[in-house]
């Protein structure tokens, strides 16, 4: 049997855990590849887009944001505003593209595992990021100093769209969704005065 139909087979067959450890493994593979190519400088930054990305993936597909690990919004706006909108809306996609695949096909007790969630979150992550980019191209000496209030605000708008998606198309009880975007809004007003000039001049050094 040839290496390519192997190959091949092992896709078809393997869990989707494995896919995506496979996917992660080449990613690591090719950065390796890519440091003797490239000088330090650039290998650094890529090293450090793909460790945001990672950030994202694993903030965006677990259930553990009741412990304030939902650092997702915190990282997408500081990246957008770096950044500007065109990258932080390409990092969503590509977050969103892994989160989606793995609540669809990875079942674990701590994932989540169901689509409508993933989708509603991917589409207000969108308007943030975009908002977040353009806010950051326009005005970044406002987005700066204010940058703890500027980024619970951003988030509160995005998570209430969120919210009211979840309320139309899921049919989920308003009360119980108003509860969890206002302990959304104190987790992420927290994480922004706690790690928001920290995040965003990581963001800056990359």
């Amino acid at each position: 049997m040839n290496p390519l139909k192997k190959a091949l087979d092992w896709v078809q067959t393997t869990s989707p855990f494995m896919l995506l450890a496979a996917m992660f493994g080449l990613i690591a593979i090719s950065l390796t590849f890519i440091a003797y190519l490239i000088p330090e400088e650039l290998f650094v930054g890529a090293f450090a887009f793909v460790g945001v990305y990672l950030i994202l993936v694993a903030s965006r597909i677990t259930q553990l944001w009741q412990f304030g690990v939902e650092v997702h919004h915190l990282f997408t706006i500081c990246f957008a505003l770096t950044f500007g909108p065109l990258p932080a809306i390409a990092l969503t996609i590509a977050s969103s593209i892994t989160n989606m695949y793995a609540a669809m096909h990875v079942e674990n007790p701590i994932l989540v595992h169901t689509l409508p969630g993933p989708l509603q979150q991917s589409f207000e992550l969108l308007i943030v990021a975009t908002l977040a980019g353009f806010i950051g191209q326009l005005a970044p000496g406002f987005a700066l100093a204010n940058l703890i209030i500027f980024g619970t605000v951003l988030t509160a708008i995005g998570v209430g769209i969120e919210k009211v998606l979840c309320h139309m198309l899921c049919g989920i009880e308003i009360g119980r969704l108003i509860v969890a975007w206002i302990v959304n809004i104190i987790v992420v007003y927290n994480l922004f005065f706690m790690f928001g000039h920290r995040v965003l001049l990581w963001m800056q050094a990359i």
